[in-house]
């Protein structure tokens, strides 16, 4: 169960288009599982951690994830996408890996040390 929703990323961040809406849920979905996995690594009970703490530490991974949240502050390369009735334009980075910032990590209660990354 995903602990954020297409509508927290949206008011947090942008608009999901909605051939993206799929992806944008299945990873959020990902990030979920992703934070109970570093929850139980280090012997946090994900239930205890505060639910808006798990609501943004998702859409940060999500954002991160399709480029948004650069690390190192670059500027985004652009893909637009046109239809009939519109036109968007995303971050082209197709991926990242999940990975908290030391601040998230205090915030998840996981400890410290080096940021957690995915494999």
């Amino acid at each position: 169960m995903a602990y954020a929703t297409i509508e927290d990323v949206e008011r947090s961040w942008r608009e999901v288009a909605a051939f993206e809406r799929e992806r944008f849920e299945q990873t959020l979905e990902d990030a979920a599982l992703w934070l109970d996995g570093q929850c139980e690594a280090s012997g946090v009970d994900p239930s205890g951690v505060q639910t808006e703490v798990l609501r943004m530490l998702s859409v940060n991974l999500v954002r991160r994830m399709v480029g948004e949240l650069d690390p190192t502050g670059s500027d985004p390369q652009l893909t637009t996408y046109t239809d009939q009735t519109s036109q968007w334009s995303v971050p082209a980075r197709v991926g990242g890996d999940f990975y908290l910032t030391k601040g998230e990590r205090v915030l998840l209660g996981v400890g410290r040390g080096r940021a957690g990354f995915s494999a």
